[in-house]
């Protein structure tokens, strides 16, 4: 056994050139939808390892039982699905049980000579399944399931930015950036808020106290919305009725959402929530906690609108990238040194927006930036 360990990581290390490298993992699977997955629903059969004799590659089989979207195999078809094989990213079929049903986002493959019905499991570099449990997963039917993906496929531009290129996952950290700070109590969650046709995941929590700015009494029920295939919200099945939690909450990505009505990032955006229990999270009590994250909101300078807002390169050639902190980016207009409309963009609703200006002619520009909360000019410098 030994020997065989020594031989396997020797072929390994053989192949090291071939090893994926990731950034960021997404354990969100509806995060990983794009139109360059091919979705499917399929039963594990069974695998083994005749896929790649010189370094033991996982073969799954599954029996296709529906498809989302392009799809070249046929209803009741078995497909080959790749997996790990020590050099790649593919995901641990070892993992999965005769009888599963799953909801798969597979690839051709990293492999040019896959044959029609063979396709890749990606692993490491995020979660690219879904179990199917009593006909539903995460409180989703089949149906539902399904309806999610299409309308995500039809949203692909739409997808989250992050102000951080590299998340950062201590709360702590999130705190300025976020609009309010509150302790409050999970009970439960649904799917009943819809935000451009994707139907988004909607958390009931019961404010016990807050910090900061936070316009919602103490006992109030209020709403915040999660993960939607989209965006970058916060996966709110993680969480369990009861769940105590300090929340760093965001006016949210949708300039409708009511007074009750909150946005909880999460994923790559960073980790904005802090659980507690038993009245205290890794030996901190509550007053403690409370302290350290007032002491956040002190310690960080007030900033306007307008220091919120960057927009580079300036000078500009070929592309400009608008982008804030925590103010939605509602509308940019673009006038030139005469003061002519050139470019109105709407509907941006977003932290982060890019903007052609290869066509446009050398000189200076006037950018008027619409936000939730006013409006913010800049000049460039047009090369």
């Amino acid at each position: 056994m030994k020997n065989l360990m020594v031989l396997f990581c020797l072929v390994i290390l053989a192949n090291v050139s071939l090893a994926c490298s990731c950034w960021p993992y997404e354990p969100n699977f509806y995060k990983n939808i794009s139109k360059n997955t091919l979705n499917c629903i399929a039963v594990f059969d069974t695998m083994d390892y005749v896929y790649n004799e010189s370094v033991r590659g996982q073969l799954g089989y599954f029996v296709l039982i529906d498809t989302i979207g392009s799809f070249d195999s046929a209803i009741g078809d078995t497909i080959f699905v790749v997996g790990q094989d020590g050099g790649n990213c593919g995901e641990t079929l070892r993992q999965f049980s005769r009888g599963d049903t799953m909801v798969l986002a597979l690839r051709d493959g990293f492999s040019r000579q896959f044959e029609k019905d063979t396709f890749y499991l990606e692993g490491a570099c995020g979660k690219y399944f879904q179990k199917i449990e009593n006909g539903q997963s995460a409180d989703l039917t089949l149906f539902e399931i399904k309806t999610k993906i299409f309308n995500i496929l039809a949203h692909t531009g739409e997808v989250c930015s992050c102000r951080h290129k590299y998340a950062n996952f201590d709360f702590y950290s999130q705190v300025s950036e976020a609009s309010a700070i509150g302790l409050a109590v999970f009970r439960k969650y649904d799917y009943s808020y819809s935000h451009n046709d994707l139907i988004a995941q909607t958390g009931y929590f019961i404010l016990i106290d807050t910090i900061g700015k936070f316009n919602n009494n103490r006992g109030d029920t209020i709403y915040i919305i999660g993960e939607d295939g989209i965006n970058c919200g916060e996966m709110l099945n993680i969480f369990s009725t009861g769940d105590t939690l300090f929340l760093a909450l965001s006016s949210g990505y949708d300039v409708d959402f009511l007074k009750d009505t909150f946005y909880l990032k999460g994923g790559i955006c960073g980790n904005h929530y802090l659980p507690i229990k038993n009245g205290e999270n890794f030996g901190m009590s509550l007053t403690e906690i409370e302290e350290q994250i007032r002491s956040k909101i002190t310690a960080t300078t007030s900033t306007t609108i307008s220091e919120q807002i960057t927009l580079y390169p300036n000078p500009a050639s070929e592309q400009l990238t608008l982008s804030s902190n925590d103010e939605i980016i509602l509308q940019v207009r673009i006038y030139d040194a005469s003061g002519k409309l050139i470019r109105s963009i709407q509907g941006i609703k977003n932290h982060m927006a890019d903007i052609e200006v290869a066509s446009f002619a050398s000189g200076l520009y006037h950018i008027i930036i619409q936000t939730r909360h006013g409006k913010v000019m800049r000049t460039i410098l047009k090369e």
